[in-house]
């Protein structure tokens, strides 16, 4: 019960520096590469900024222990 709790507690810490992150670079991009300064790269800017955060969520994914196949595969075995 306590390793599931930590695991939660480091799963929410993950996703919540991740969002942080994202927003936090996401201002910085509307204030400085504005879409009507930089019509080009503005929006490339911000889909390459979406890539990396989808990215970094996939792989804080995978880090994580996935939870034990015998108590999430319930197969009745005669």
């Amino acid at each position: 019960s306590s390793a599931a709790s930590d695991v939660y507690k480091r799963q929410s810490l993950s996703v919540a520096l991740l969002l942080h992150s994202h927003m936090g670079f996401e201002q910085v991009l509307i204030d400085y590469v504005e879409k009507r300064k930089f019509p080009k790269a503005g929006p490339i800017a911000k889909w390459i900024l979406r890539a990396a955060t989808l990215t970094a969520a996939v792989g804080l994914y995978g880090t994580y222990p996935k939870p034990c196949p015998f108590l999430t595969q319930r197969r009745i075995q005669y």
